[in-house]
Formats: C-alpha cells, structure tokens, sequence
C-alpha cells in the first residue's frame, strides 16, 4: 500500500489500511461508527486491529496520539501495551521450556537464587499463573510512596522482592494478580539464556514474525518514533497529559502496534515460531495445585465475549487500554490499543458482535467508569464503619517497615487519625471501623493494629487487594530498628 503523509486540517495523517474485502464494506461502516466520538477535534482514541484465518480484515487508527504536537493515530502508531505484554512473556518462558532451559515445575530459586525462601516452594507454574502467593509490586512500590509515574527499574522490583518475609498466599493455593510474578520471569528469560527480556523476545519472537514496530521498552530515556502519548480529563474536562517514566519489563512495558498484532495473531493459526502444539499449550488454563481450574493460563484469560468463547488478556496503565483476544473457533482475533481510559472490553464486545454477526450494537466510545485508576488497578469493599474503640492517642509516632524500607508517621488532628510519609502527596485519614481495625484510601486500604503482650500498640499491618499484611514495626520496637523520631512510642510507655 502507498504510505503518503496527507496533510488535512494541520494535522498529518498516515493512510490507513482499507477493508480487506469489499463484501464486508458495512461492517467497516458500523466497526467506524462505534468510535466516532474520537474523531472530534483534540481528542486522544485509539488503534483498533481486526484479524481472520491469518490475515488482517481490517486496521484502522481513531483520534490523536499526540495532542502537543497533532498526529492521528494509525494502524502504525506504537503504543504502550500494559499488561497485554504478559502474553509475549509467557510465550517466550514455554520456548525456552521446549528448548530445554526451564522446568515449569521447579523452584524459581534454582533460576533466581536471591528470591527469599518463605518455607514453601515457588516455581516457574506458579508465577505464569499467578498463584505464586507473592505481593505485587506496584502495590509494594505505591505503600512505599513511589507513586503512579515515577520512573521505576527492573533492579527496584528486583530489590523488593529480595526485602520480603512473607506471602499473600501459600504457593498454589490461591490466583492472586501478581506483576511481581512476570517481572521475575523476564528476570528468569535473562538468566537461562543470557539475553534481556527484550533482546530474547526481538530475537526469537518478534523478527521471525517481522514485528519490526514491536519491542519491550527498558530504557525510560529511549526516543519512540511513532510513539503514542497518554491523556486523561481532569476535573474541568481538561486533557492532561498522563506521563509513564519506568522501564521494568515482564509484567508490563511493551511497545506495539495494530500492524504488528497482525503477524501475532496469524501466528495462532499458522505458526511460524512454535508449532500447533505448542499453541495448544499456550491457550491451555492453569490450575491451582489441588487441580481447582483456573480461567487463567499463559497470560490468556478465558472468557466468553458476545457470546463466542475467547482467550485474551487486558492492560492499564497510566491512560494506556489495551485487549487482545483470539477466538479459536471462528480463527478471528481483534487488538484495541488505547492512549485514553476507553472500556475496553465493551469495545471489544461490540466489535465482535459486528464481525460476527450477533445481536445489535451499542456505541463503543464511552470513556471507561470514573475509579481510581492505580498501576494495580485494584481495589477491595471498603469495610462498614463502626464506632471507634481505640485511644487514637497512644498510636501515635512512627513506624518502619524493612521489606519497603519506608517509615510512616501517625499523628491525630481534630479527632482523626493520620498517616503520612515523606514521599506520599499528601495525608491519608484512618477511618475506625472495628476494633483496632482502620479503612482509607488507596493505598492503605485497610490497617489492623498489632499489639504486644501487654497490650501496646506495636506494629502496623497494612494490606491492599495484592499486598496483605505488610508490616510496620513501631520504630522504638526492636524489630523495627532505630528509632527515628524522638516522639516515637512515647504514649505508649
């Protein structure tokens, strides 16, 4: 096809691709008519990919994907995949399974021998479907204070995950969401074949199948061509810009694009890396250890989208949306890359509904439901209040945790119950809702006050809906080091 950059407008366009059949030129019609709204002028959208029996149907770019400097989106705009990545990970695990460098079953410590022992063993299995019991990283980093944003590496997941002294979970026992799980698999890629994640997936996955747009993005700095940027509306229904600056890779930090998906998908179908069986494998679910199924596999959900069954995997972050799914029966499979909080599965629902006929259609462009949008994007039931049992007074001071080596600091102004660190934004209220039991806003989610014999406020425990139980040693506790305020623990003596 003949690439020219048009100028309409002021903006420059990239020429999408057209229907691939004439025959099916309605549904391109109805496919466009569902992401109208971000054609108006000044909005982000999105990138959508359509996919059958090994070739593209249809691809086609909707909105901006940088409002500084105008430039539509189109099926080569690269975007950040979020945990749509995983996928690519898990893929390249089972290669090098076949290639006889990892067992599924052995203990990740044989692979990583700096992960810590918590007295029951976790292996390569656990961690691909995530039932590793092990707490998540940007819950760890977020109760620690690096917020949403901040640059983060690979070597910081890597150093909290060696602080840890305990579980969510036994191994195996429980599916726990965990991008700590796929950031030590890119770690485990690096140490059995002596390549990144990046430069094993290049190598093995994405040049065979000429993805040449498509890489794992682990260096913050690195300049993007073609590179969407994320936006969101604040208050006053302002576009800001939604900035990521980290470079870990594994659970997230793919670089993408609606043309390339293409040759990932046909791969499905008519394998060039892998063969039919190991396909087979790689859209199989997992299980738990006692056999429980799991609708989870290799970084592939199943679901049943419109009443067709599926296997496919979302993303957030930052902005960033994302879906990939591969319905095996009809051999079709769609890609939506967002750089705004679209829904995307209701997107993707109603594109298939188009594609293969279904009941009608409703439009697709609605923003996502307003919630706090974190790097976990996770929450729990905020626990019924109940009236306070505790003297807020005596839980004044400080306290430590080891495993985040972060310090909170407990104060009571007008009656409440605060905590703050110095890396937080601002102060969060602890709200009493049982006896020594507290409910906030993310991150502290909920905070139970642990007690010594005598009765003392000792320690903190702070859990999230993927980190429970994080502790904070009162900081005049010897488990919680030296003290770092002179006010620590001095109405508890």
């Amino acid at each position: 096809m003949l690439r020219a950059l048009i100028c309409m407008a002021g903006v420059w366009l990239m020429p999408m691709l057209v229907w691939a059949d004439a025959a099916n030129a309605p549904k391109q019609v109805a496919v466009d008519a569902l992401f109208a709204d971000y054609q108006r002028p000044g909005s982000p959208g999105l990138a959508v990919g359509i996919y059958r029996d090994g070739r593209t149907v249809y691809a086609h770019g909707y909105g901006l994907a940088d409002l500084e400097n105008p430039v539509a989106i189109s099926a080569d705009t690269v975007f950040y995949a979020a945990s749509v990545s995983k996928q690519f990970v898990a893929f390249a695990i089972l290669l090098l399974t076949r290639d006889g460098k990892i067992d599924l079953d052995a203990d990740i410590r044989t692979y990583l021998p700096y992960v810590p022992d918590f007295g029951d063993r976790i292996t390569v299995r656990h961690l691909i479907h995530h039932t590793s019991g092990l707490r998540d990283q940007w819950s760890l980093f977020e109760l620690g204070g690096i917020q949403d944003g901040s640059r983060t590496h690979q070597r910081q997941v890597v150093n909290m995950v060696k602080r840890q002294r305990a579980l969510n979970a036994r191994p195996g026992t429980e599916y726990n969401y965990c991008n700590t799980g796929y950031t030590l698999l890119a770690e485990i890629v690096h140490a059995v074949s002596g390549r990144t994640l990046r430069e094993f997936t290049t190598e093995r996955i994405f040049t065979p199948l000429q993805m040449r747009s498509t890489f794992f993005y682990d260096d913050a700095s690195e300049l993007v061509p073609r590179r969407a940027r994320s936006y969101e509306k604040d208050a006053a229904g302002r576009w800001r810009a939604k900035i990521l600056a980290g470079d870990t890779v594994g659970g997230t930090g793919l670089y993408i694009t609606a043309n390339d998906f293409a040759r990932w998908a046909a791969n499905f179908s008519r394998p060039v890396v892998g063969d039919a069986a190991l396909i087979e494998q790689f859209i199989g679910m997992g299980s738990l250890d006692d056999g429980t199924p799991l609708d989870y596999g290799f970084a592939l959900e199943r679901k049943s989208v419109a009443g067709h069954a599926a296997v496919l995997h979302t993303g957030v972050h930052g902005a960033f949306r994302g879906v990939f799914a591969y319905f095996p029966a009809e051999q079709l499979s769609v890609a939506i890359l967002a750089n705004t909080a679209i829904e995307t599965m209701r997107a993707l629902e109603r594109v298939v509904t188009i594609m293969l006929d279904a009941k009608s259609v409703e439009s697709a462009a609605a923003p996502a439901k307003t919630q706090p949008q974190t790097r976990s994007n996770a929450s729990e039931p905020e626990p019924v209040p109940a009236p306070a049992t505790v003297n807020l007074s005596e839980l004044v001071g400080d306290y430590r945790s080891s495993e985040l080596d972060a310090t909170y600091t407990l104060s009571v102004e007008n009656g409440e119950l605060l905590v703050d660190s110095i890396w937080f934004e601002r102060r969060f209220v602890l709200r009493p809702t049982m006896p020594d039991g507290f409910a906030s806003d993310w991150p502290l989610q909920t905070v139970r006050i642990e007690r010594d014999a005598a009765g003392k406020p000792r320690a903190l425990l702070i859990s999230t809906a993927r980190a429970k139980n994080v502790r904070f040693a009162r900081s005049c506790d010897d488990a919680g080091g030296p003290e770092v305020s002179s006010r620590s623990c001095s109405t508890a003596r």
